[in-house]
């Protein structure tokens, strides 16, 4: 295949993997526009009494492995404290989603159509698999659960970008519950460093 002059990353920290997996390609920055929320969220100590309740499952546009994410949640033993909120991927309505993917229809799950942004302040976990929502919930300070592909390679957009403090691969239902049991460090991520806002 043929391979672009020059690619373009959403924020600096990005483009070391990309180097050392493409040496001759030249990297530059560029307004990460998608993140405004993100840039301008506020993760303040107040935002630390609100009841972290959440789990998140940010389907990703693949419904294989959507479907996988579904169906291994429904399959790992969860506190019933915690709420599972399903949030679709913005290219499949979520009447098309339930056709495909019958078991969201379980009752432990609800779907919103809020943005995550405004659902961070809440969540205790966001579960996905290869999306960039990862990098927006390890900035909002939510812990990242990445869904650990069972027939090919586990994409990781985390993977040597963002320190694994805040995230894990999920493979077992006890990787799942050792993700929700863990506590971000204090220290914030710096936004700066992985979206570019100008």
């Amino acid at each position: 295949g043929t391979l672009p002059d020059e690619l373009l990353v959403i924020g600096s920290a990005f483009i070391k993997n990309i180097k050392d997996a493409c040496p001759s390609i030249d990297i530059s920055v560029a307004p990460a526009l998608r993140f405004q929320n993100i840039i301008n969220y506020n993760n303040s100590k107040k935002n630390k009494k609100i009841k972290r309740d959440l789990i998140l499952l940010a389907m990703p546009m693949d419904l294989n492995q959507a479907q996988g994410i579904i169906k291994f949640v429904l399959n790992t033993d969860l506190d019933k404290r915690y709420k599972l909120v399903i949030k679709i991927h913005p290219t499949i309505s979520q009447k098309k989603f339930q056709q495909m993917i019958p078991e969201s229809l379980h009752k432990k799950f609800v779907f919103t159509s809020k943005s995550l942004n405004t659902l961070f302040h809440k969540a205790k976990l966001l579960v996905t698999s290869g999306s960039s929502v990862t990098v927006e919930a390890a900035l909002c300070g939510v812990f990242v659960g990445i869904y650990g592909n069972r027939s090919g390679p586990t994409i990781n957009p985390l993977l040597g970008v963002v320190e694994e403090d805040y995230w894990s691969v999920l493979y077992t239902p006890e990787d799942f519950r050792k993700a929700l049991s863990k506590d971000l460090p204090i220290i914030v991520l710096p936004t700066s460093s992985y979206l570019q806002t100008t």
